[in-house]
């Protein structure tokens, strides 16, 4: 029987409206040249953070209800599906695919996989992780850019017709640090050097010194790290051991009127100290792309916080993000198919 991939392409708003995204040509043509046997069934899921963050920390029991958010043609291949290009599966996927060799994900994040069982499976999970890296250190060196010129209060003068000077801090007298040297992390250092800033990070392979890093700490290093930052930025894995990270402690060790920006997972960080740091002016200011409830609730008292510049879980920007990610996906099927690693796939016992 020819392997049957269930492809939920890049998935656009227009799905849950009138307009179906369509799959590009292109993306079929190479598919079939790698493997002539493969059947192509696509089915885009539609946008739902609502499940993604429920995913992310929910019980397999109660995301069954999800269920019926998946399009019918979708549920009707899982059963002959064994290579599955998605954003979200539901919970019982082992249960419905039971020729499921592997889940490759449209995003870097796999968290929200947890509640599947597919890590030490018998299915291989990959993530598109290192697509988008550019795209998201460009977004962080921005924010760092914006909260070091003091364009919060700047733009809040626009609004309020007011007319005043700021001062700001120049980019090569400041120390940065990365929590998570990964290819986002990587890829930030590497602009943040252009601007001059002593460049420190935490990686999980404290002997190995990566190109344009200054200094490399052990996770459990990570207090020495936060004491010598004025600017921080978190790129690091969601996953157990990283979860809740960023407490009241840790921000009490970040230097007075230091930056934080988070363009990595919400729940990294807790939101209450956070408030707490900038409303005493602890920290200078944050730049938060991620929140740990999505979308941010319009009665989150982090609206309300100064200096806290709020974007909506889209650092990556890019416009032909699903044609990086099916260019991904389909270098990643070539692997599979020769038995070779695959550049993206999730390590069993790290999560990521």
């Amino acid at each position: 029987m020819a392997r049957r991939i269930v492809l939920i392409g890049y998935p656009h708003a227009q799905v849950s409206g009138q307009e179906r995204p369509q799959l590009p040509e292109a993306f079929r043509e190479r598919l079939r040249a790698l493997d002539p046997q493969a059947e192509v069934v696509y089915a885009p899921v539609p946008v739902d953070g609502e499940m993604l963050t429920r995913m992310r920390a929910g019980d397999p029991a109660e995301l069954l209800r999800y269920n019926e958010r998946f399009p019918a043609q979708f549920m009707q291949a899982l059963p002959d599906t064994e290579v599955l290009f998605t954003l979200l599966a539901p919970v019982d996927l082992l249960q419905r695919a039971p020729k499921l060799r592997w889940v490759a994900n449209v995003g870097s994040g796999t968290e929200h996989y947890s509640a599947h069982g597919i890590l030490g499976s018998h299915v291989t999970l990959s993530s598109s992780k290192g697509v988008a890296a550019r795209s998201v250190a460009e977004f962080a060196v921005s924010q760092l850019l914006m909260l070091a010129r003091s364009w919060p209060a700047r733009l809040a003068d626009q609004r309020d017709h007011r007319w005043r000077w700021h001062t700001g801090r120049e980019l090569d007298t400041m120390t940065l640090g990365i929590v998570g040297l990964g290819e986002i992390g990587r890829e930030v250092a590497r602009m943040a050097k252009v601007f001059g800033l002593r460049v420190i990070g935490t990686r999980r392979r404290a002997t190995e010194l990566p190109p344009h890093v200054d200094a490399v700490y052990a996770p459990e290093q990570l207090h020495e790290m936060l004491e010598q930052s004025d600017a921080v930025v978190i790129a690091a894995a969601f996953g157990p051991q990283t979860a809740g990270m960023f407490d009241r402690e840790k921000l009490a060790r970040m230097r007075r009127g230091a930056f934080l920006l988070n363009v990595a997972r919400g729940g990294l960080v807790d939101e209450v100290a956070l408030e707490e740091a900038l409303r005493s002016g602890h920290l200078g200011g944050a730049a938060f792309d991620v929140f740990s409830q999505e979308p941010l609730p319009p009665e989150s008292a982090l609206w309300e916080v100064p200096n806290l510049l709020i974007s909506a879980h889209n650092a990556v920007g890019l416009k032909d993000y699903g044609a990086h990610a099916f260019k991904r996906f389909l270098d990643d099927y070539a692997d599979f198919r020769a038995g070779r690693p695959l550049r993206g796939r999730v390590d069993p016992q790290t999560g990521y």
